[in-house]
């Protein structure tokens, strides 16, 4: 989305097109077409998406910064990708909206129940769903408005935010991930969502 926005900025076409190549690909190998939930990752030599779990910080990630390249780039209607990306998006959040936990967090694995609320990941699902404006996402957005301030310190640190995570072998690795440390991801994605609440 950075590339978008200097493409806007320097009215260099071939930087928007490039990035909206990338993109085209990271949806053709990453979103799920059965979930429309993303997967962590995929392995070019083996062709497959390693151990095929939908990781909510990936998910993050996806949904936010494509909600910013929708909303930075001007008569982005004339872009074909864009296409391919609002449909993307629009599947990806309602398919995750019916995972939300009662206490307005997103399991760490989307689709496993038992996985704990992960804040960062919830900060940047949200903070997708308010820049679609879209109100059918309007009780979610609240819900983990409550959830996310309820995982903020006195001091501003925002918790329960899972480390460094690379593709795990299995479910059980993504649940062990250490929560006590203070995260940029944590802090940013929290940061992005709370702005996007008052903007």
């Amino acid at each position: 989305f950075l590339r978008i926005r200097v493409g806007v900025k320097q009215n260099k076409k071939e930087l928007i097109d490039d990035a909206l190549h990338q993109y085209f690909w990271h949806i053709n190998y990453l979103q799920d077409e059965d979930t429309s939930l993303w997967y962590h990752g995929y392995n070019h030599i083996n062709q497959d998406h390693m151990s095929g779990i939908h990781w909510a910080r990936a998910n993050a990630w996806a949904a936010y910064t494509m909600s910013r390249a929708a909303r930075g780039l001007p008569e982005s209607y004339l872009y074909p990708p864009m296409m391919h990306i609002w449909s993307s998006l629009r599947d990806q959040l309602a398919a995750i909206k019916k995972l939300q936990k009662e206490d307005g967090l997103w399991g760490t694995v989307l689709d496993y129940p038992d996985s704990y609320g992960e804040v960062s990941a919830t900060s940047g699902i949200a903070a997708a769903m308010l820049m679609q404006d879209n109100p059918l996402h309007a009780k979610y957005v609240r819900k983990a408005l409550d959830g996310v301030l309820a995982n903020i310190s006195p001091n501003g640190r925002v918790m329960n935010v899972s480390g460094g995570t690379a593709v795990m072998k299995d479910i059980e690795g993504y649940l062990l991930i250490d929560r006590k440390w203070a995260q940029g991801w944590g802090q940013g994605l929290g940061l992005a969502f709370l702005a996007a609440v008052v903007e």
